[in-house]
């Protein structure tokens, strides 16, 4: 049995984190002891309960010289100390990373994993130009709806998705979503929602949830109802008819692996592409989306496409089985980690 650490920083407590952090954890607690450690309470949002998991938070810091996933991180030597004195043998890192701690733990003997969703273009090719990926034992990225050139060094793994589960819903319920909203460009996504919200009832009678993130408070929308966060993202989205969300890796991959269609509205993101991802959904057919700065109308539009035209929206769903279905099980992250982690 192995100790694991999961160290994950400066993701702005996204739920898609927490989706990852939690499905990596699950598959590796029957034979590894794991620990999560992060700069945001993932816990509250995870539905891993488990005493071979422990949860540690450290301090949220703000981080400086963030270039392709790098960042200077200030309680690095608490991570240092922590990882020392618990002997732990395993660190993975999600997307961020701190260069001194990485080379600090491999002094130590500790193997160090390296695992991304991919960069956007610039910030990728910058990861490989610094070498960044030299001081890693292994470096694994997910595959996306788009895709970079990478070193044949480079572990590729089939993308981030959850068992599949073609959920049908026959409500006239809408789900919005900025994932954890732990981003400057989830504030712009909550003012089109309270632009949205009485366009779509206008022509719609239609429940809406808005779940908002820990990051954005006090924000009311007349006849929704508003959540903070979830453990149980699964139910809402299988419960409503319809999501729309920010264009976040996780996020779009878990309404892939829910067959439910959806749209896209895409976030400014420094390191990740959503507004490549957000076009590329649609061209896939898996859903539609819309960037900020198109019209309200066309969001509204979309929606009651969605909501009434049952054969284009039973094509969705094929067409996400579909793209789901191409993937080998055996090429999932967590069978690969398992490969890596003795």
């Amino acid at each position: 049995m192995s100790k694991i650490a999961f160290i994950s920083f400066n993701t702005g407590g996204t739920l898609g984190h927490t989706t990852l952090l939690s499905k990596l954890a699950m598959n590796l607690i029957n034979e590894h002891e794991v620990y999560i450690l992060s700069d945001h309470d993932f816990s509250i949002n995870s539905a891993v309960r488990n005493p071979r998991v422990t949860w540690e938070k450290f301090p949220q810091e703000i981080t400086v010289n963030s270039n392709g996933g790098r960042i200077s991180y200030r309680s690095s030597e608490r991570f240092l100390k922590y990882c020392s004195t618990r002997n732990i043998d395993y660190v993975i890192y999600s997307t961020f990373f701190d260069s001194k701690l990485v080379k600090e733990l491999d002094k130590n003997k500790v193997k160090n994993i390296y695992v991304s969703y991919p960069l956007r273009d610039a910030y990728s090719e910058l990861f490989f130009l610094r070498k960044h990926n030299d001081i890693f034992n292994h470096v694994i990225i997910l595959r996306d709806l788009y895709d970079n050139k990478y070193p044949e060094s480079v572990k590729r793994t089939n993308p981030l998705l959850l068992p599949h589960q073609k959920q049908e819903s026959n409500s006239q319920k809408i789900l919005l979503t900025c994932g954890g909203g732990g981003r400057p460009s989830s504030v712009r996504f909550l003012q089109l929602m309270k632009d949205y919200v009485p366009a779509i009832k206008r022509i719609s009678d239609v429940e809406i949830t808005l779940i908002r993130g820990p990051n954005n408070k006090e924000i009311e929308i007349d006849d929704v109802m508003v959540l903070e966060s979830t453990s149980n993202m699964q139910r809402y989205i299988d419960e409503a008819k319809v999501v729309i969300s920010e264009a976040g890796y996780f996020t779009t991959h878990e309404l892939i692996s829910r067959s439910k269609p959806s749209i896209l509205i895409p976030g400014e993101r420094r390191i990740d592409n959503q507004e490549l991802r957000a076009i590329k959904y649609e061209e896939r057919g898996l859903g539609f989306c819309v960037m900020p700065s198109e019209d309200i109308e066309l969001l509204v539009s979309k929606t009651f496409h969605l909501l009434t035209d049952q054969e284009r929206y039973r094509q969705i769903q094929a067409n996400c089985q579909t793209y789901y279905s191409q993937y080998k099980p055996e090429e999932n992250i967590e069978n690969i980690l398992r490969g890596l982690i003795r």
